[in-house]
């Protein structure tokens, strides 16, 4: 499917260059003599929701008093739940002043009143209708002021990741923002925004030790299918523990002195954790939980049968394991390191993570499909306990215990070493 959108300004004499965020989409106008040109478009072969539009303007571009600032595109069809992002520089104006945006959309015209910043600021606006196929244009201005824009996006979902995971697909229960073709964010009750999560496909893989080289407790290497869910991009962040903790006046889990902020939150316990999820789920509307098991490890093998995601070799580039090398001597910000096949960040190393399953021993006797795998017997409880199993090593783990295989546990108390992030299933 290709899309081509057309950019045009309404400023007084200059030349500018403007380069999408997509590395292949390039525009150039030339507001002296009115051209503007398209020097290169984008084919979108997916049936996923997508980014309709997201043009970097670089330096900040000034809109002068009384001028608009347009967009126009065109889309081959109607898309839903559409929002327009704007980040804008806070030029000098009377605080009560706001920015007028207009959105054109066939015969509807809503206008949006952005207040002013105090300094370059990014805000967001939901429209109040989807946007139709065909041509579309947005205009931004300020009608008795200077405008500062640093960039425009227009983010649109189709229905199909919109409603991912709702147990009631007639209704909306919480609004979804598409941030790219396989990743969103739920917005919460207090109008910001849970985890961004990553859409993961079905499939199958051979989970444990395939290398032969594992543990005892990787053995027996056994064949799993996996049904479509969406696992969260990073390891749950401080800042977004901190507000769960807020919210239910909770204590707040100690740092180490290692930073808050975008670093992994740790001194969780699994119970801790299991309830951010559920606090999760009830501000959103929807069942987010940790992962089983074996959705965590074909999450980190992202496609691949090798010791780690990247190779069957080490590389302390890739992951925040034990060592200096990495640069880290404790946790690094979530993102740090490179994301795997399925642009999932840090599955290897920073924090080892809970998953939702009980320990067990080995894999004898395992499913063969995505469930959380429960004990079998009053038994078999007793002998395991609180145990409760924790994947993908941390940064204080040497490479062996940091592979895609490697499988550690713990009783449910906190640690410094351990962290979590979250599941959304159909």
């Amino acid at each position: 499917m290709r899309y081509l959108f057309i950019l045009f300004l309404i400023i007084d004499s200059m030349s500018i260059w403007a380069k999408s965020t997509d590395q292949n989409l390039l525009y150039s106008a030339d507001i002296s003599t009115g051209e503007v040109r398209l020097m290169g478009d984008v084919t979108l072969e997916t049936e996923l929701p997508i980014k309709i539009l997201s043009i970097d303007f670089g330096p900040i571009w000034q809109v002068e008093a009384g001028q608009l600032m347009g967009l126009r595109f065109h889309l081959p069809k109607a898309m839903e739940y559409c929002r327009l992002k704007v980040r804008e520089f806070g030029m000098p104006r009377p605080n009560n002043t706001e920015v007028m945006a207009i959105l054109a959309q066939g015969n509807h015209i809503q206008r949006l009143h952005v207040a002013a910043p105090k300094a370059l600021q990014t805000r967001f606006y939901e429209l109040d209708q989807p946007l139709p196929g065909g041509d579309n244009v947005l205009k931004l201005g300020g009608p008795d002021h200077d405008l500062g824009i640093q960039s425009v996006t227009i983010e649109c979902t189709t229905s199909s990741l919109a409603t991912f995971g709702k147990t009631d697909k007639s209704t909306e229960s919480a609004i979804r923002v598409v941030s790219s073709p396989n990743s969103f964010r739920d917005r919460i009750k207090d109008e910001s925004f849970g985890p961004e999560m990553v859409l993961i496909p079905a499939g199958q893989f051979q989970m444990g030790d395939i290398q032969g080289d594992g543990y005892d407790d990787e053995k027996p290497a056994h064949s799993v299918s996996i049904s479509a869910f969406a696992m969260s991009k990073y390891e749950i962040t401080f800042a977004e523990y901190d507000q769960f903790v807020q919210a239910t006046d909770r204590q707040e889990p100690a740092d180490e002195g290692w930073g808050r902020d975008k670093h992994p939150v740790i001194n969780v316990s699994w119970d801790d954790a299991v309830a951010y999820t559920e606090w999760l789920s009830k501000q959103i509307g929807e069942t987010y939980r940790l992962p089983s098991e074996a959705q965590w490890e074909y999450a980190a093998r992202a496609g691949t049968d090798t010791k780690y995601w990247w190779a069957n070799e080490w590389d302390n580039t890739q992951a925040n394991c034990q060592g200096k090398e990495d640069s880290f001597q404790y946790t690094a910000p979530v993102g740090t390191f490179s994301a795997n096949t399925f642009g999932l960040y840090d599955m290897l190393g920073n924090v080892r993570e809970w998953v939702a399953d009980p320990w067990h021993k080995n894999y004898g006797g395992a499913f063969h499909d995505d469930r959380i795998w429960n004990y079998k017997d009053e038994e078999e409880q007793q002998e395991m306990g609180k145990h409760r199993p924790l994947r993908g090593g941390s940064w204080n783990e040497v490479p062996k215990d940091c592979r895609v295989s490697s499988r550690d546990w713990n009783i449910i108390v906190d640690n410094r070493t351990i962290g979590f992030r979250v599941v959304l299933v159909e």
